[in-house]
């Protein structure tokens, strides 16, 4: 709170400091300040704010994440927040309901393959059948197509024990796709 109320009243270097040190000491109040700092007009602070947010180490920072995803105007913040949520997903204690809403979430938003990678890699992590049915929904990508065949084989053993059918089916489309030797090979295992 004392940091936050110093924040008012300092210099635009003071405020980038006590910025930094409200994220590190998290709380609600300060993923709110911090927030704040990303929406507002001052391109130091967006700039401090979307990095500090991108590593902030609750769970709680997911859905300002993927508002400032959807909301920010500059691309450049817009990605870093974007980035930021599917690193929560991968990194923190999630439920994996969460993780597939967050790489749904994410897959929907991206405009670029990197993070649209980034969201498979991580559903790969998942091993359920809905993180199974959204992989194979992006075999069909050219662009997104190794990342998706990837995350199809990452998902099936998990996803086999409750959806046999439909793993068999979805690694069965991933040997008609993939040229890749290691995947093949790791599907031939299963």
């Amino acid at each position: 709170e004392k940091l936050v109320a110093a924040m008012a009243g300092a210099s635009p270097a003071a405020r980038l400091l006590l910025l930094e040190q409200i994220a590190a000491v998290g709380s609600p109040l300060g993923l709110k300040t911090v927030v704040e700092a990303a929406h507002g007009v001052d391109e130091a602070l967006r700039d401090a704010a979307t990095r500090l947010l991108g590593g902030w180490m609750t769970t709680d920072a997911a859905p300002a994440l993927l508002e400032l995803a959807k909301t920010l105007d500059d691309g450049k913040y817009r990605i870093r927040a974007l980035r930021g949520y599917v690193r929560i997903a991968r990194q923190l204690d999630m439920t994996p309901q969460q993780r597939v809403e967050v790489c749904r979430n994410t897959l929907a938003l991206a405009e670029r393959v990197d993070e649209k990678q980034l969201a498979l890699e991580t559903l790969g992590r998942v091993g359920s059948s809905e993180a199974l049915d959204l992989a194979v929904s992006l075999l069909a990508d050219a662009q997104l197509r190794a990342a998706a065949c990837a995350a199809v084989v990452s998902v099936s053993d998990r996803a086999a024990v409750a959806s046999p059918e439909a793993t068999e089916k979805a690694l069965t489309q991933v040997l008609a796709l993939t040229s890749d030797p290691a995947t093949r090979q790791q599907i031939e295992r299963q």
